[in-house]
């Protein structure tokens, strides 16, 4: 089996369906973990803020990045592993990275819905 914790998506094409599903139930095991750490660094910053103004700039920086993370927290490892398998199948990330991979996708993905909701007005 090859390292998992740094393949490219051509790597990840190239293993067995049951070594893709290990991965990411790695994945999906590892962001709530990753999840709580972010929380407990944003908490340490806003108490080491040198002002007011700073804290509430660490809080509303937390609240902005917690808000794009929220799907991906959220979303099943079946729908993970169909995310990473059509992220891996563009071909201008076939050298990235998995997560690297996962991140750019999600990222678009989440533009697009911040677009489509200021549309909306809602």
């Amino acid at each position: 089996m090859a390292d998992l914790s740094n393949i490219t998506c051509a790597t990840f094409d190239a293993m067995p369906e049951s070594e893709q599903r290990a991965f990411v139930i790695g994945v999906a095991n590892g962001r709530g973990m990753t999840s709580g750490l972010f929380e407990a660094y944003a908490g340490a910053a806003e108490d080491m803020a040198g002002s007011p103004a700073e804290r509430e700039a660490v809080a509303s920086a937390y609240r902005t990045i917690r808000g794009m993370m929220e799907p991906l927290l959220t979303i099943d490892a079946a729908s993970l592993l169909n995310g990473v398998r059509a992220a891996c199948r563009r071909p201008e990330l076939r050298d990235r990275l998995v997560i690297e991979a996962l991140a750019s996708v999600h990222l678009e993905a989440s533009r697009a819905l911040r677009e489509f909701r200021e549309q909306s007005g809602g």
